[in-house]
């Protein structure tokens, strides 16, 4: 959904992918440089599925109010296939958008409020890797504008495969930053403001 990303790699639209629940880790773990063939790292964020009625929202602000967590999250993309391929859309949508794992933070509890969304709107994350050079930053506003406008399109890509979303679904929302190589033995940290009232979280 991130539109650096869309530009990367040359589509006009998302692409729809599915993350299962063992492709999640907590911060503070290691993953092995093994764990897919062309690994990639880059800040993103999570929001947890409050009530199934989220499929009647009709606009940003009401799907807010069927949302009760966020999470600040890295994901760790898989590219799959050799650097000097060219990705397309069909070749994305293909290897599941490249989803293999993702590192998730604290959740975060969500308010139905204005202040809330607005909050949403004016994340900032930058995320450094200790081997892979200087620290790459991001704002969610990447996401189609504002996150809550992500959840509406997964809900409506997810109802297009004859699904729905139920509460309890995590939501991955999209690139907030370019990605970077997941280098073996660096350490990855996204740091993350303006999302918790009480400061900067870090994952």
């Amino acid at each position: 959904t991130g539109t650096a990303a869309q530009k990367r790699f040359g589509i006009k639209e998302p692409v729809l992918g599915v993350l299962t629940r063992h492709m999640l880790y907590t911060s503070g773990d290691t993953l092995s440089p093994h764990l897919g063939a062309r690994l990639m790292v880059e800040g993103d964020l999570v929001v947890r599925v409050a009530s199934d009625r989220i499929c009647r929202a009709t606009t940003a602000r009401e799907a807010l109010a069927h949302l009760d967590a966020v999470y600040p999250f890295i994901e760790v993309p898989d590219l799959f296939i050799d650097a000097s391929t060219p990705l397309s859309a069909p070749m994305i949508a293909a290897c599941n958008t490249g989803a293999r794992a993702g590192i998730l933070g604290t959740a975060i509890p969500l308010e139905n409020s204005a202040e809330w969304f607005e909050r949403l709107g004016k994340v900032h994350v930058a995320l450094e890797a200790s081997r892979s050079g200087p620290s790459m930053e991001g704002v969610s506003a990447q996401l189609m504008g504002h996150p809550c406008n992500v959840v509406l399109w997964i809900r409506d890509a997810v109802a297009a495969r004859g699904e729905r979303l139920r509460q309890g679904h995590l939501l991955s929302l999209g690139s907030m930053t370019a990605m970077r190589p997941a280098v073996p033995g660096s350490t990855v940290r996204a740091t993350y403001s303006g999302l918790d009232p009480a400061g900067d979280t870090v994952v």
